[in-house]
């Protein structure tokens, strides 16, 4: 895909660095390309007319847009501009991006694509069954815990209606293996190649020493269903890519499965998965 259509999402403090986005517009029309949207917010409308989207700021910046472009039938390109705290998605920075601009437009390039994971809640309907009532996905992570009571969870996790386990702690994480990296990784996950196609579950303050994270192949469709063991005494929630939340009931299924979704991150030809995790966390020092 040509690349002619550019579109800016930032938080806002960030676009109104009026010296760096005028250092930006001018290398976007020194490629010959065309700025067609920039602001805070991910507007899927707008997002469509692009050919790339620049995202300023940090990895939430970078999972707010992917999650807005996955399910486009046209999706434009991913780069990210580290502005943020660890920037582990992003690929260059403001003092970089001059010097590797023409590089990216041009696609003398990698494309580094990165597939998403779905999330739904399943609850019991008044006539029967059970009724979808929330759907939503996810670049890095699901994670469901408990509310603002520190309160011991008890949930039953399948995997392909197999019993995977049952697990009493604080919650549980299931990632993607690009979000291996994120919260999964600070709950004692493992790093995970992007290059695989699984999932990493993730306990969270398990009440058992023997209950470790568990990486599964991606095409098992994962169920976790807070068991009905007890009254609700403490507010339970689905939290997703970190963004969106959704309250959980007892009885509630929740289903973690892959789509086809996928977005499409520019990368520099000499970076590598095993280089980023020595700048950026620091790995092996």
């Amino acid at each position: 895909m040509r690349i002619r259509n550019i579109g800016i999402v930032g938080k806002q403090e960030f676009l109104d660095k009026a010296g760096f986005i005028k250092d930006l517009k001018s290398l976007i029309k020194n490629c010959d390309c065309r700025l067609v949207y920039t602001n805070e917010l991910a507007d899927k409308k707008f997002l469509a007319r692009c050919d790339l989207v620049l995202t300023l700021g940090g990895d939430g910046t970078v999972l707010k847009v992917a999650r807005t472009i996955a399910p486009l039938g046209r999706k434009p390109y991913l780069l990210g501009v580290h502005m943020g705290k660890v920037g582990f998605l992003a690929e260059t920075t403001p003092e970089e991006i001059a010097k590797d601009f023409k590089n990216f437009i041009s696609g003398n390039c990698k494309k580094d694509r990165r597939r998403l994971l779905e999330v739904e809640i399943m609850r019991d309907s008044e006539t029967g069954g059970k009724t979808q009532i929330f759907k939503s996905l996810a670049l890095n992570d699901a994670v469901i815990n408990q509310g603002p009571f520190a309160r011991m969870l008890t949930l039953n996790i399948q995997a392909n209606e197999k019993l995977v386990a049952e697990f009493r702690g604080d919650g549980i994480i299931v990632a993607t293996t690009t979000g291996s990296t994120g919260h999964s990784l600070s709950a004692g996950g493992s790093i995970i190649h992007p290059r695989l196609r699984a999932f990493i579950i993730t306990p969270m303050m398990p009440a058992s020493l023997s209950m470790r994270p568990i990486i599964i192949p991606d095409t098992r469709v994962i169920k976790i269903q807070l068991a009905k063991r007890k009254p609700l005494q403490t507010e339970v929630r689905l939290t997703v890519d970190g963004q969106d939340s959704y309250p959980i009931e007892y009885g509630d299924i929740v289903i973690v499965k892959r789509t086809k979704a996928v977005v499409t991150f520019l990368r520099r030809k000499e970076t590598s998965f095993y280089s980023t995790l020595r700048q950026k966390l620091k790995w092996g020092d």
